[in-house]
């Protein structure tokens, strides 16, 4: 069977906010004992060639890493790429999500993935992606969920029929993207009249602009195009004696699994969280949700307890600013208690280290405003120290996943903290290469021919040991 993503090939990609590390400290955060990463069960569902999942295969030796996809050949070229890495814990199979369930026994994941599917697909394949995950979730697993949101999906629509309507009669692929691109072009230049509502549709044409070819194809003009209502999909995980654990999308700065603030913890909480999430969604015309969810029999932590992070460390990496304030990318932030500037300076200074915080940081408000950072993204937290070599060591060794890439000529490289990372530099893949665990350093900088200055041989393996591309 041929899909549009066997004709249009999708990038590949990694999403570091379905990482199982990440959706562990999630959930204990909530109250849930979610597994242990390291040899976490982890399946994924319509995940295209698999990056993200052979990613998570390569840092973490342990885990059991099953993915699938409609679309034969994503699947054959992802095979191709563990094949070349030489992975025995991932496997990538061709199959169809209403065929899913047959195939993976009950229970058998301690994590689902299932991202950038859910609002592109038919509802009877939405229905049965929430089937798979309530058959396959493991008791104390986790399940990740993403979706196009109401009310932002109101406005992709808007531009999404805009441009049907303009490509209406047109065949070919490469006429499809150059029609949509001028009529993206033309309609995103601001006009002396504009409405309010105009103004933030022509911001959406700017944004679709800026997505490459492919995603512009699938994402935005795609056979199916369903934003959703998070409680739609609350009540649809229902069905499957699943319930919302929180989002991920760093919308509220206490997590959306929690109470708000000033609204009293009466009732039913669970219901209570979902309505007040949806409410902000409304307020906030929110445009995508990164939905986790957990096993209905779960009593959750709807009102944040200080002590559930016990155990988790931390990391950060925001440049600090003149002024005192703390930025990243686009946002700013702010922290006024010397002692825990200190503290983020010292782990931030460190990056990528991960720090363990628990027995410094036993206020209560400071712990508040650690979860507040981290639901704003503004810091990660982890379940121990990173899965990789902080140290070139004496025999470097580079990821074998980063070496096949390198070897296929992939344009970025998936790092093992979960990254793309562009290596363009022919001088710099020629030392990594080098790096393959037998030679020493000074072997290294003695290769005939090889076109890297000895005396950096040893720094640049340093550097490439703090990014992430050292087992």
């Amino acid at each position: 069977m041929t899909t549009a993503y066997d004709t249009v090939v999708y990038p590949s990609m990694v999403f570091e906010k379905t990482h199982p590390d990440r959706l562990r400290a999630l959930a204990q955060i909530h109250g849930v004992a979610a597994p242990e990463v390291a040899t976490a069960r982890v399946l994924e569902v319509a995940g295209g060639d698999g990056l993200n999942l052979i990613a998570l295969a390569a840092a973490y030796p342990g885990m059991a890493c099953q993915g699938f996809d409609l679309a034969e050949t994503a699947v054959a070229r992802g095979q191709a790429l563990i094949a070349a890495a030489g992975l025995t814990n991932v496997e990538l199979q061709v199959c169809d999500i209403l065929d899913a369930c047959e195939r993976y026994p009950a229970g058998s994941f301690d994590y689902i993935i299932a991202h950038g599917v859910y609002a592109w697909v038919p509802e009877s394949v939405r229905a049965a992606i929430m089937a798979l995950i309530g058959h396959a979730l493991a008791p104390d697993g986790v399940a990740f969920v993403s979706y196009n949101a109401m009310p932002g999906g109101y406005i992709r629509m808007m531009m999404r029929d805009m441009l049907l309507h303009a490509l209406d009669g047109t065949e070919g692929t490469e006429e499809k993207i150059a029609i949509a691109h001028q009529c993206l072009e033309l309609f995103s230049k601001p006009q002396d009249d504009d409405t309010a509502v105009v103004t933030a549709l022509r911001r959406q044409a700017e944004r679709m602009l800026e997505a490459s070819e492919s995603v512009l194809l699938h994402d935005e003009l795609g056979g199916v195009f369903a934003p959703q209502r998070l409680t739609d999909v609350v009540a649809e995980a229902g069905k499957h004696g699943l319930t919302f654990l929180t989002d991920d999308s760093g919308v509220r700065v206490n997590l959306d699994g929690f109470v708000p603030d000033g609204v009293a913890p009466e009732g039913d909480l669970d219901k209570l969280v979902v309505r007040a999430a949806q409410a902000t969604d409304y307020a906030t015309v929110r445009f995508f949700r990164q939905s986790l969810f957990v096993r209905s029999a779960h009593k959750l932590l709807r009102v944040f307890d200080p002590q559930t992070l016990d155990g988790l460390w931390m990391s950060c990496s925001p440049q600090k600013e003149e002024d005192g304030s703390y930025r990243i990318g686009r946002s700013t932030f702010r922290i006024n208690d010397d002692e825990m500037v200190r503290m983020i300076d010292i782990v931030s200074a460190h990056s990528p280290e991960r720090f363990s915080f628990a027995e410094k940081v036993r206020d209560e408000g400071r712990r508040l405003t650690l979860l507040h950072l981290f639901g704003r993204g503004y810091i990660r937290f982890h379940h121990g120290p990173v899965p990789y070599s902080l140290s070139a060591g004496d025999r470097p060794k580079l990821s074998p996943l980063i070496r096949a890439m390198l070897d296929q000529g992939y344009e970025n490289v998936a790092t093992l903290d979960h990254k793309l990372m562009d290596i363009e530099q022919d001088e710099l893949k020629a030392l990594l290469l080098a790096a393959d665990g037998t030679r020493t350093l000074a072997e290294i900088a003695a290769l005939p021919g090889l076109p890297f200055p000895a005396e950096h041989v040893g720094p640049a393996l340093e550097a490439a040991a703090r990014r992430a591309l050292l087992v």
